[in-house]
């Protein structure tokens, strides 16, 4: 085999090699979609530590900063902040004092051994109001929450499915 041969086949397996890591690393950079097929479904986020149960007809999106959860009704949101606070408490007080929003329906709780909090939040300022859960773990606070009134139950059954699954 003449040398412009050999070096023709090796430029074209380089080529072929980068192609393949090219597609690989595009495929392992893309956010996980989710879909909910019939009944229940546990989805486990990469990303942010956790699995939760959806409800039939949900999809969810694992981002690296945050879960976009979509039904035909609507779409819950759930993020997780770090704070340097060691109990839900002071963090949610702290978060209060940043904030104009109005409270209400407040209900402290516990989410699979770990503290909870769920309430009702009006925002006057930006004129809407949202249901949201606040789950303490870890120096972290995820927050799953919604402004879609007609989902409050589906995020009632969501967010108290919620397991820590980090270490």
């Amino acid at each position: 085999m003449s040398n412009k041969k050999k070096s023709l086949k090796d430029f074209r397996l380089i080529i072929l090699i980068t192609a393949v890591a090219a597609v690989l690393i595009w495929i392992f950079l893309q956010p996980n979609f989710f879909e909910v097929g019939k009944g229940s479904s546990t989805f486990e986020s990469k990303y942010l530590n956790f699995s939760l149960s959806l409800p039939s007809g949900f999809q969810a999106k694992d981002e690296t900063s945050r879960i976009i959860i979509n039904s035909d009704d609507g779409q819950i949101t759930v993020n997780r902040n770090g704070t340097q606070f060691n109990n839900l408490e002071d963090y949610i007080s702290d978060f209060d004092s940043k904030r104009n929003l109005i409270s209400s329906e407040t209900n402290n709780t516990s989410i699979n051994g770990h503290e909870a909090l769920s309430r009702l939040v009006e925002y006057p300022d930006q004129n809407y109001s949202q249901k949201s859960y606040y789950i303490y773990v870890e120096k972290a606070v995820y927050i799953f929450s919604t402004t879609s009134e007609s989902l409050y139950d589906e995020l009632d059954q969501i967010a108290q499915s919620f397991k820590y699954t980090g270490e």
